[in-house]
């Protein structure tokens, strides 16, 4: 599917990157990108470049990082009295703090939602309603609540418009949250089905750090239905390019999963090394609970 920069993002550069999942070189350019903004009054490409900025260190990975980066933008948000920027500020803070400790911080990330939701509909504003439908399904999952999870999924599903920015990685990331939800239910097939139609929708939008994240949920699918060797395929690929491409989040998941599957497939030198990999990036990444689930091999 051809890709064309949307009007939305001021740096070509910046989004080339990115859209060859190279985040690290996007960050850098959104940065500086946000400095000189800063420094020429231009409010308005400031705060973009200061969203997608978190966004790309979210996508790394790096969810301390980028917290500061949404702290920041919500403080310049609120001085430049911009409601939307502030709720920009907002889903990139609970983005951040669902990468971190979703459960630990539930009491916490959940009134930020449904203030940001409300705000994304107060202004029309799909893209973010649609983020904070899925935000609030996967707040939801982690702390058991299936029922809420699966609600909030169909309302973002219904309420998608046909014309929303980032269409096709919304539909996939839809996908792929009800998937997991599927797999909770014990509804194997409908996980298999929408994590099969999220990976062919994150292949055919080209994003390749979306396509990675896909291709994990299709691995805890077929890893539940006993297609080890399947997912171990897939697994192994996505750990390469997850550490060849620094997506220090992606390849936590990919190395956890990975030592979960050598330890069911008997690899047992190979799930331990995996296993401490994952350890290590989850401290790495201060994440709490990711830290305690690789603890328990």
């Amino acid at each position: 599917m051809a890709k064309s920069i949307p009007t939305s993002y001021q740096n070509p550069i910046a989004w080339q990157a990115e859209h060859r999942g190279d985040l690290d070189t996007a960050a850098r350019w959104y940065e500086e990108e946000a400095q000189n903004a800063y420094l020429a009054g231009n409010v308005n490409i400031e705060l973009l470049a200061m969203s997608n900025l978190a966004e790309m260190l979210l996508r790394s990975g790096k969810a301390q990082q980028a917290l500061e980066v949404a702290t920041r933008l919500l403080a310049r948000s609120r001085k430049e009295s911009s409601a939307a920027y502030e709720m920009r500020a907002i889903g990139r803070l609970v983005e951040a703090l669902l990468l971190i400790d979703p459960r630990g911080r539930w009491n916490e990330i959940k009134p930020l939602l449904e203030d940001g939701l409300k705000t994304a509909r107060q202004l029309s504003i799909n893209y973010w309603e649609l983020h904070f439908l899925i935000f609030l399904a996967q707040g939801y999952m982690s702390i058991g609540n299936i029922d809420y999870a699966f609600n909030y999924l169909q309302e973002a599903k219904n309420c998608t418009n046909p014309q929303v920015d980032d269409k096709y990685h919304l539909q996939a990331y839809i996908l792929c949250s009800l998937s997991l939800v599927m797999l909770q239910k014990k509804h194997f097939s409908d996980a298999t089905t929408y994590a099969e139609q999220a990976v062919g929708i994150a292949k055919d939008d080209g994003v390749l750090d979306f396509v990675a994240q896909s291709e994990l949920i299709l691995v805890q699918v077929y890893r539940t239905i006993g297609e080890r060797s399947d997912a171990w395929k897939i697994v192994e690929a996505v750990c390469e390019q997850a550490r060849k491409m620094k997506w220090k989040s992606i390849e936590q998941d990919a190395e956890y999963l990975r030592g979960e599957l050598a330890r069911e497939l008997s690899y047992l030198d190979i799930a331990r090394d995996a296993s401490e990999k994952a350890l290590s990036l989850a401290d790495e990444m201060q994440a709490p609970e990711r830290k305690v689930k690789s603890l328990k091999w």
